[in-house]
């Protein structure tokens, strides 16, 4: 046992015994420091004064704050707690958040005895009123990832002396060392800190941030109650650590080299015009959200690069987080990044850490970490002291926001707002970064109101973002100018555009919005190759064995044929038909990987699923192999996979997806004699079912459809009138029609007319989706951290579960591990699966796999009373009714 001194942390051998040790009062000076060197060195100080009505921190704010900071653990001078050191005495075990919270506002002389031990009375007059300070202190104090309440209850026994240990002069002893270490916080008058609660939820975001950093034991060990100022040697270390994980981005921001001119130098060619706007746009300090409209294949990716170099080398940010719809479209995105980053340093060292944010990979810099499952420490396949520094971020899905690049994908930053662990941390360190949202218009209503409410978080802090997509509709357009011009001035009143004006917008267009100055649309020249598109509707949606055969005979005739399903059922089902038409000679003719017959979609485990995006991309990229391929995939193919068919058969979908869709027809300029004849023009058959979609719709406006109707895509009135103008055209231009596309299909007045047309069931229909959008929208804003309630109020707790977060945002999908690893289907060995929530919602999540067969090629398992395949076709239940209407993600 730990005898006559205060400890914070401890470790313990085989047998339980304590093995190690760290001082209460040297975390808290570990604590302390890291919150002073965020504060003093990162663009944190000017956006948690922008959410404090300041311009930046002064040197006294920053002292004061971190004299909160260090007062993070307070609650573990009680007793309870620290009888924790002893194993007999597990019967007076304590926490260390309740019982501190409780002694506020509790009138018993415990509480008396606290304010005398910190006098907090001098504290609380840093603030010009005590309340909002002394709850400063309480969000400081909730930094285990949310918040609590004070039920002014306590357990004063907890607070009495214990084993030579009494908790109010070890808090005494800590208000000396605070005032010796932060000498300046305690001069009278002075600064006072901000009073608001959106300042109270930005700096207990911090303190989150510093104590994951400060309670990390390879940078800050145990000191096994060394009995030295810990202090000198905290203050180092915070330097280094933040130095080294790039959070400090100063030494990064001297080697990265960059101006208009240098574009080439780094992109490896010329800037096109959206690339030359971006790259040349106006470096705002207060908080900017920018909007790219251009079509796929125009460069929107290094036009956004260039944006944050832009910024970075101004010092209005200090990292990036590039978020992505699918895992499958930020794993290649990392990819590029990776290389670019280097690229645009002027020494091959120092460069920003990039970052791969989705949850299962470990990967930084191109590096792969390796967890170790005894110890969760990560070991790297590089100089381990170094990537201990750059690959921190990396080894906890919590901590990915932390980073300095970071790619991945959009759910991370949307758990910055929601009611989860430790959000306010996510939130704390996406304020460093420029916001860059690639595809805005693949979210929902319900992942559309949180980005809203991220992006206003953000820009309320002096933030900054970029919203791309391939071409918005007006609504959309309108909704990001909204959320903007209402953070700056409550007043404003939307105002919508009409039908005829929403056609006439230019396209490529870049939108800057940005505090204190009028909004300004640059229409971009595009000299984008203008690509015809012949179309076809099929009426053949339900016959896979007709969908196979015409592909199969283009495919024969030396086409690289695309096959994208709305689901993965459906998907599969193709494959199979594609299979069992194809003669054993033109085997050759499909699909494989590692000369396995297979398909693409998202539910294959880790490593395949990068054996399969390498072979489509050798199948159907820019440097394809020559001969005719037909390759069956869902919506994992339409996002930053380089694919370039000569034929596309798609299921009927939304306008905006099916132009994105068809971005990877025709992608690349090709010489004559590599295409087919046939297929030298671009040509798109989209599949249809024979009946009216109406068909579909009961009643009661509840559309019950195959296909994804009315499940992956909600709307059935989009759905038909994407249905509509593309069979009144013989053929479709792009990029110079995607407005006109989009606006037919997307603007209210057009899907107004429509349903109007149709009468019933289509007006109850829309009527459903109207309530269905407006209860989603409702379901996120309930769901939300809401940041004018003060930590310690009722209205501040978490609530235990979101349902809506397990299926929406993946958090309710299982990695599942195995005992012993199987061969993967196509190379390497597999060790885990990642189930879709969707299908596991109603199992314990510590359920295990159970009755796992291995038997040729083909994995059999249970978990929980689900029966589960996986082999070259992926992923998926072992059942007849396996009814999905799911994003494939």
């Amino acid at each position: 046992m730990i005898k006559n001194q205060f400890w914070g942390k401890l470790s313990r051998g085989p047998n339980g015994d304590v093995s190690g040790w760290h001082s209460l009062f040297a975390h808290s000076a570990d604590v302390a420091a890291c919150v002073e060197v965020l504060l003093t060195s990162t663009i944190l100080n000017r956006r948690l004064a922008k959410l404090g009505g300041l311009s930046f921190l002064s040197s006294q704010h920053i002292a004061r704050l971190s004299v909160i900071a260090a007062l993070h653990d307070i609650g573990k001078f009680n007793s309870g707690f620290q009888a924790k050191c002893d194993l007999s005495l597990r019967s007076k075990w304590e926490g260390h958040q309740k019982p501190i919270l409780d002694l506020f506002g509790s009138q018993v002389k415990e509480e008396g005895l606290l304010y005398e031990a910190l006098d907090l009375e001098k504290m609380l007059s840093w603030a010009f009123d005590q309340e909002p300070m002394l709850r400063l202190i309480i969000a400081t104090i909730c930094h285990h990832g949310k918040p609590l309440i004070c039920t002014s209850n306590p357990q004063t026994y907890l607070w009495k002396p214990f084993n030579g240990l009494n908790p109010f002069e070890g808090l005494k002893m800590l208000r000396h060392f605070t005032q010796a270490w932060f000498a300046e916080a305690f001069i009278a008058e002075g600064d006072v800190l901000p009073s608001n609660s959106e300042f109270h939820h930005g700096f207990a975001g911090v303190v989150m941030l510093a104590d994951w950093m400060g309670s990390t034991v390879k940078f800050f060990p145990f000191d096994n109650g060394y009995e030295e100022d810990r202090m000198p040697f905290a203050r180092e270390m915070a330097r280094k650590v933040i130095k080294e994980m790039g959070v400090n981005p100063a030494r990064y921001r001297e080697n990265m080299s960059w101006n208009a001119e240098r574009f080439s130098d780094i992109f490896g060619f010329s800037p096109r015009p959206c690339q030359e706007v971006m790259g040349n746009l106006p470096i705002p300090l207060d908080g900017s959200i920018s909007i790219l409209e251009g079509e796929t294949g125009t460069g929107k990716t290094e036009a956004a690069l260039a944006r944050f170099f832009s910024l970075f080398k101004s010092g209005v940010v200090d990292g990036l987080y590039f978020a992505l719809p699918t895992r499958t479209a930020a794993t290649q995105m990392y990819s590029r990044i990776c290389k670019i980053i280097k690229q645009s340093c002027v020494n091959e060292e120092p460069y920003l850490p990039v970052h791969l944010a989705v949850p299962g990979y470990i990967h930084v810099d191109g590096k792969v970490g390796e967890r170790i499952l005894t110890t969760f420490d990560v070991l790297w396949d590089d100089d381990q002291e170094t990537m201990n520094f750059r690959g921190w971020a990396s080894e906890n899905p919590k901590r990915f926001l932390a980073g300095s690049i970071i790619v991945g994908t959009i759910d991370q930053i949307l758990l910055s707002t929601l009611q989860v662990k430790h959000a306010h941390m996510r939130s704390a360190c996406l304020l460093r970064h420029l916001i860059v949202v690639d595809e805005v218009h693949a979210s929902d209503a319900y992942m559309n109101r949180l980005l809203e409410d991220v992006l206003s978080h953000h820009i309320k802090a002096g933030g900054h973002a970029l919203l791309m997509s391939a071409t918005l509709g007006c609504s959309a357009r309108l909704q990001f100018k909204r959320l903007f011009i209402k953070t700056s001035d409550p007043g404003f009143h939307e105002v919508s555009e009409d039908y005829e004006k929403s056609c006439c917008t230019p396209y490529p267009l870049v939108t800057c919005h940005e505090i204190g100055k009028e909004s300004q649309a640059i229409a971009v020249h595009s000299n984008a190759r203008e690509k015809e598109v012949q179309m076809t509707l099929l009426d053949k949606i339900d016959r896979p064995q007709e969908i196979v055969k015409l592909a199969l005979e283009a495919a024969q005739k030396g086409a690289k044929v695309l096959i994208i399903r709305n689901t993965v059922q459906d998907a599969i089902q193709t494959q199979l038909a594609l299979e069992e038409m194809a003669l054993s000679e033109q085997h050759s003719l499909l699909f494989q990987c590692e000369n396995r017959l297979t398909l693409h979609h998202a539910r294959f485990a880790k490593i395949d699923r990068e054996s399969l995006d390498h072979a489509i991309e050798l199948s159907f990229g820019k440097e394809r192999q020559k001969g005719g391929c037909v390759a069956v995939a869902t919506q994992t193919v339409q996002q930053s996979l380089d694919l370039d068919a000569d034929l596309m058969i798609t299921d009927l979908c939304p306008i905006d997806i099916f132009l994105q869709r068809i971005g990877r027809l025709h992608r690349h300029d090709r010489s004559g004699s590599e295409r087919p004849l046939e297929y030298r023009k671009a040509q798109a058959v989209v599949l249809i079912p024979e009946e009216n979609l109406g068909q579909m719709i009961n009643i009661r406006g509840v559309a019950k459809g195959k296909y994804g109707f009315g499940t992956v895509y909600e709307d059935l009135a989009i759905l038909q009138a994407t249905w509509e103008v593309l069979q009144s055209k013989d053929y479709i231009c792009i990029p110079s029609m995607n407005r006109l596309l989009v606006e037919e299909v997307l603007h209210p007045t057009k899907l107004q007319n429509l349903i109007l047309r149709y009468g019933e069931p289509w007006i109850a229909h829309h009527k459903l989706n109207h309530g269905r959008l407006y209860a989603h929208k409702s379901i996120a804003k309930l769901n939300m951290i809401n940041r004018k309630v003060f930590f310690g109020e009722p209205d501040s707790l978490f609530p235990e579960t979101i349902a809506e977060i397990k299926t929406r945002l993946g958090e309710g999908d299982v990695q599942v591990s195995f005992s012993s690893p199987f061969d993967s289907p196509f190379k390497g060995q597999i060790t885990t699966l990642t189930i879709p929530g969707w299908q596991i919602e109603e199992i314990p999540e510590d359920t295990g796999i159970k009755e796992f067969v291995f038997d040729n090629d083909r994995v059999y398992f249970s978990f929980g009373n689900k029966q589960f395949i996986y082999d070259r076709l992926g992923l998926r239940l072992n059942s007849t009714d396996n009814i999905e209407g799911h994003l494939d993600v």
